[in-house]
């Protein structure tokens, strides 16, 4: 790997993947080292917050989504340039970004902004593995009627 000339830019996206794991890595192992079980229970405690955020995560958002993605429907493809093929992706692509929880960036930016990480990471932990039940739901709602025929 060494050995070729511009050996960096040949294998870029190699490194890229490498670095920014150890990235994320670092940035939650700091996040979590200011974290104590203490912080955890009191998310759980005090419900309300968790609840809501639960809420907004697997309801709201996709709902906001589905109401964007009709609003798309009713631009004239005469003014908005783009072929129906590529409204198809911008809509999958809308569908996909709703049913999708969040990531560690979400904690990171909660940290940065003092905000409550130990809610963000238990959010983030959680709705990790309810999205495994709601994505395809969430997908298969959003998409039904502005994509003909099934996704299979």
């Amino acid at each position: 790997m060494f050995g070729e000339p511009f050996w960096f830019f040949t294998h870029y996206g190699e490194v890229e993947r490498s670095l920014s794991s150890l990235m994320i890595s670092c940035a939650m192992l700091g996040m979590g080292a200011s974290l104590s079980l203490r912080d955890f229970a009191r998310v759980f405690i005090v419900w309300r917050g968790f609840a809501i955020g639960m809420l907004i995560q697997i309801a709201l958002v996709p709902v906001f989504a589905g109401i964007f993605i009709s609003l798309l429907a009713l631009i004239p493809q005469e003014t908005s340039g783009l072929a129906p093929a590529d409204m198809t992706g911008i809509v999958l692509g809308i569908a996909l970004m709703a049913a999708m929880p969040g990531g560690s960036s979400s904690n990171l930016l909660t940290f940065i902004g003092n905000g409550n990480v130990a809610l963000s990471v238990a959010l983030t932990a959680i709705t990790t593995f309810v999205c495994l039940v709601t994505t395809p739901i969430v997908i298969e709602l959003l998409i039904a009627f502005q994509i003909p025929g099934t996704l299979q």
